[in-house]
């Protein structure tokens, strides 16, 4: 009988244990140590203080607060940046009389911001941040205002001004948490003092004074690696693990 004739082995397409080992440029990488990053961020604000002279009374004290800002992070355990925000700080309202005035208040501010991370691994951070800046108050009145007539009627009037800059002081705790190697959840809380006048702003209505403002906030933030060689491993010199 003719010899079997035998072809050459049939080799798998994938060696024993390949599909359970990732390649190695799937490999999860380090996160880069200097990033330069985006951040937006809305939140809750409230306001503590504030005074006038004008016998108006708070009937509103909280608002909205939102705003971008730049960060550079030269390494991954602190970070400086730059920013600027918007916040609705609520209405003072008169009592009813022929005079009257509702002033629905706003606050915006310029901040040169720092964030320091007493604790960190490579996908979440908890920092600490100190901020001082300038910010400028807006007052909308809208009311009413006697004529001299008992039998007239008051006649109504609307007006807008702004005053400012002030100083501004600030700081606060939050939560940073890496999603991808470029984009991070970050959530804070924080308080602030804003230096305002108390006096009539051009002729419109009385300034808010002094302001102190908690608030908390949401955000998230986009990293451009700024790395040398961001294909090999950093130093992590006092990263926690």
């Amino acid at each position: 009988m003719p010899a079997p004739v035998f072809g050459p082995p049939v080799q798998p397409a994938f060696p024993p244990g390949a599909m359970d080992a990732s390649p190695d440029d799937e490999r999860t990488q380090p996160p880069p140590e200097t990033t330069l990053a985006l951040e937006l961020d809305v939140g809750v604000i409230g306001r503590l203080g504030g005074s006038s002279d004008y016998d108006l009374r708070r009937d509103q004290s909280s608002g909205m607060v939102f705003g971008p800002s730049v960060w550079f992070a030269p390494a991954r355990l602190w970070s400086v940046g730059l920013a600027y925000e918007h916040a609705t700080l609520g209405v003072d309202r008169s009592e009813a009389a022929a005079n009257t005035v509702d002033v629905k208040r706003s606050l915006g501010a310029v901040w040169v911001r720092g964030r320091a991370y007493p604790w960190r691994t490579d996908d979440v951070g908890l920092y600490v941040g100190l901020g001082l800046g300038a910010s400028w108050q807006t007052a909308r009145g809208t009311g009413t205002q006697a004529n001299g007539d008992f039998v007239q009627p008051s006649r109504p009037f609307s007006c807008s001004a702004t005053d400012g800059p002030g100083f501004a002081l600030g700081g606060g705790l939050g939560l940073d948490v890496d999603m991808t190697r470029s984009l991070a959840f970050v959530a804070g809380v924080d308080a602030a003092a804003h230096r305002q006048s108390g006096d009539t702003i051009e002729g419109c209505a009385p300034g808010s004074g002094s302001i102190t403002a908690v608030g908390a906030r949401l955000g998230f933030a986009y990293r451009f690696d700024l790395d040398d060689s961001p294909s090999s491993p950093p130093a992590r010199v006092g990263y926690a693990r």
